[in-house]
């Protein structure tokens, strides 16, 4: 055993005992059959029926049946809130209330338990009857499951859910090859060690979990060539408010660019599996990432949708809606700092689109627009807020500009943290939830004003209002309330507005000294003779100020030269911004401010799949505009026309240093190449992944030194005895009927 092979073993090895032994055996847990309660079909065929395993399920409205109210009340969610659509697959479908099992650390190889929760079963109605090969969805409270853990002195569970939470925010680009993060340990039993086509799904406005990622891969205990045994499609995610983590498994899903076992893999890619690992997982991952989604069975975008089509009935659109948060930290991206603040600075997003906040003594409202479930982007448009001086220790301005400019959100798993994130490395804001928007006052409530002990017969008030009264910068409710005072408070007047329907009273301890009482409810005593105060200028807000010059329009382009490609071929993304602050431009689903760009300007794309790209600018105003433009890719019929290849390596052997380039080149005619003594031509023809090159003919000049000739004649007898493809971005393996290797050439020029 290689040195390479022995330390790939040693690392798997460490990483299992790293998981804290977390991984169990292939059997899922079945909770016992007398508690399991059924609650919904997603099938016009009842759970006895048999569906035979060729037929298509369309979907259809969930039937409730009987449910245990105790469990459905822990979980939070009751199985007839839930609906999908199967795609077409052959598979009826059934949401179930499991109660949950306790932590168990002696199931070899590793803890397993679960909370009470959602079992989405496919094929059987019966949890209790599902088979390791039957697809399953998991919906499962994500606080109650890091408790069970936790209580148990595990960490794995926390763990896991916070690395699942970092890829649902930022992929790494480019894509990782391995190592997924995935839950519940009942399903996931070794280390992710193979994972291609990772990426987002596409879900729809009404999709129950928007925040999340798919990989096509599989969890092994030990080293072992790559196939379709055991290989599966993986969703893992959140649901829109953060409470439930959604985990979708789908096995087995294959595809015919790999043998079916490992018992079908040629010696020759063993020997390199041994030899590297690492290397032969990463070539294996890069060639299958080349691959359309068509090419697995069923095809990955199917289950994408049926990913997508989850919804849940009551479930937010995105994950700050129908909260009011209070802010209580602020983050620089490595430190958390506490504000220490206990209140009066809140911000309430409503579910049709409103919101309104209060920074300290000041208040507004605006509306919103959140693109994405529990983590997405934030675009927000104040409007009519007041404009008071709060005090020199106040952040009431660094709030407003948060709301201003806060460019995307991020709620915590379990939904009870929320994030606004500023723009070009500002950092983020910090906020935990408070209560429901529905619960929200109109005018949160306000602080309590000191207010000095009147002097003895001089003028004073007594509140008499049972639930007092709002004390306020000026003679108006358009003045900006500064606190309130309650039943029976006494404060010393020191004037009145000049229709007397106003007390002012001193207030040292707010900016300015007074504040404004209404005289309605308000008790006066040796008051006669105090001072008519003029009232100060009302205060103007933003959007009422039409005497201010409009900053300039925005002017926003952003398009493709062309948005249908074929594989292989690139196009040029372009961008026109003028007007604004800031413009990024990425590939949708990555950290946008990894990809800042000027005002002008254009890159050349490559995709190897259909991508949506997307553009974000932060306008003058400090609100956000996004455009996407989808570049369309599909097979091409021959993906080797007018392609010019040089050959790295025959039969897994380097070429020869020192001899001349060997070099193959395809046209719409014919093959032609050189061995670096001779050149040859011939014909050949590709069918899908399939090719056959020769029989080939050319000159007959021997190379003058024996190695050189039998290197050529070893390029002929690989040429003509290729019998399928891969191509993967600039890199073309040949491999003969028997799938073994027998070229590998790098693109010189197409």
């Amino acid at each position: 055993m290689s040195k390479n092979h022995i330390a790939r073993a040693f690392i798997l090895a460490l990483l299992l005992l790293a998981a804290c032994s977390n991984q169990p055996e292939p059997t899922p847990v079945v909770p016992p059959p007398e508690v399991v309660t059924v609650e919904a079909t997603a099938t016009a065929v009842s759970a006895a029926t048999a569906v035979p395993a060729a037929t298509a399920v369309p979907a259809a409205s969930p039937t409730p049946q009987t449910a245990d109210s105790d469990i459905t009340a822990r979980i939070g969610l009751n199985p007839a809130q839930i609906s999908l659509d199967t795609q077409g697959l052959p598979y009826p479908w059934q949401a179930n209330a499991i109660p949950g099992t306790p932590y168990d650390a002696s199931r070899p190889p590793g803890p397993v338990g679960l909370p009470d929760h959602i079992q989405v079963n496919f094929g059987t109605m019966d949890p209790a009857n599902r088979q390791p090969s039957d697809p399953v969805m998991y919906i499962i409270p994500v606080d109650a499951y890091r408790q069970l853990w936790d209580a148990a002195g595990n960490g794995g569970v926390s763990q896991m859910i916070d690395a699942i939470y970092q890829k649902t925010v930022a992929l790494p680009y480019p894509p990782e090859t391995g190592g997924m993060p995935a839950l519940p340990y009942e399903m996931v039993v070794g280390v992710n060690d193979i994972a291609a086509q990772i990426g987002r799904t596409t879900p729809t406005d009404i999709s129950a979990s928007k925040s999340g990622y798919r990989f096509w891969g599989r969890f092994a205990q030990s080293p072992n060539p790559v196939s379709n045994q055991d290989m599966q499609y993986v969703y893992q995610g959140f649901t829109n408010d953060g409470k439930y983590l959604v985990t979708f498994f789908y096995p087995p899903v294959t595809t015919s660019e790999l043998p079916a076992s490992a018992a079908d893999v040629p010696q020759t890619e063993m020997d390199a599996m041994m030899a590297d690992m690492t290397g032969y997982l990463n070539t294996q991952a890069a060639d299958l990432n080349a691959l359309p989604t068509d090419a697995w069975e069923p095809d990955l975008a199917t289950l994408d949708a049926l990913v997508a089509s989850l919804t849940i009935v009551n479930m937010p659109s995105a994950g700050i809606e129908g909260k009011v948060w209070q802010w209580v930290a602020e983050s620089d991206g490595y430190q958390e700092t506490p504000v220490g603040y206990d209140n009066g600075y809140f911000v309430t997003f409503y579910a049709d689109g409103r919101l309104s906040f209060q920074a300290d003594c000041n208040s507004g409202t605006g509306v919103f627009d959140a693109s994405g479930g529990m983590v997405g982007s934030l675009a927000t448009e104040l409007g009519a807020m007041t404009l008071a001086a709060c005090g020199p220790d106040s952040r009431s301005e660094d709030l407003i500009a948060v709301l201003q400019s806060a460019q995307n959100y991020q709620v915590h798993p379990g939904g009870a943290m929320m994030e606004l994130v500023l723009p070009a490395g500002g950092g983020s804001w910090i906020f935990t939830a408070v209560g429901p928007a529905d619960e929200a006052a109109t005018e949160p409530e306000q602080p309590e004003v000191a207010l000095p002990t009147p002097e003895p017969n001089g003028p004073y008030g007594r509140v008499t209002a049972p639930d007092g009264i709002n004390l306020r910068s000026g003679p108006g409710t358009s003045y900006a309330i500064l606190g309130h005072a309650p039943f029976g408070a006494e404060g010393t007047i020191v004037g009145r507005s000049a229709d007397g329907q106003w007390w002012v009273a001193a207030a040292p301890s707010i900016a300015g000294g007074v504040v404004w009482a209404s005289a309605s409810f308000v008790e006066a005593f040796n008051a006669d003779n105090v001072p008519v105060v003029p009232a100060p200028p009302l205060p103007v807000p933003p959007t009422a100020t039409p005497t201010a010059t409009p900053p300039p329009q925005a002017e926003i382009r952003f398009w493709a030269d062309s948005t249908s490609i074929t594989q292989g071929q690139c196009t040029t993304l372009r961008w026109q911004v003028a007007n604004i602050q800031a413009v990024w431009v990425y590939p949708l689903g990555q950290p946008y401010n990894q990809f800042p760009v000027t005002g002008e300007g254009s890159r050349e794309v490559c995709p190897s799949f259909t991508t949506t790209y997307e553009m974000r600018v932060l306008k003058q105003d400090g609100s956000i505009e996004l455009r996407q433009v989808t570049v369309a890719v599909s097979a091409p019929a021959n993906p080797l026309l007018n392609t010019n290849w040089s050959v790295a390596s025959i039969n897994l052997q380097a070429v020869l240093p020192g001899s001349n380039p060997l070099t193959a080149s395809f046209t719409d005619a014919a093959f032609s190449g050189s061995g670096g003594c001779n050149t040859f031509n011939g014909p050949y023809r590709l069918s899908g992944s399939s090719i056959t090159i020769g029989p080939l003919s050319g000159t007959q000049v021997l190379c003058g030194d024996e190695s050189l000739d039998q290197q050529e004649s070893a390029y002929l007898l690989a040429l003509q005895s290729a019998a399928s493809y891969v191509l993967s971005g600039d890199v073309l393996i040949l491999r003969n009927a028997a799938n073994v290797e027998v070229m590998r050439l790098f693109l010189v020029s197409r």
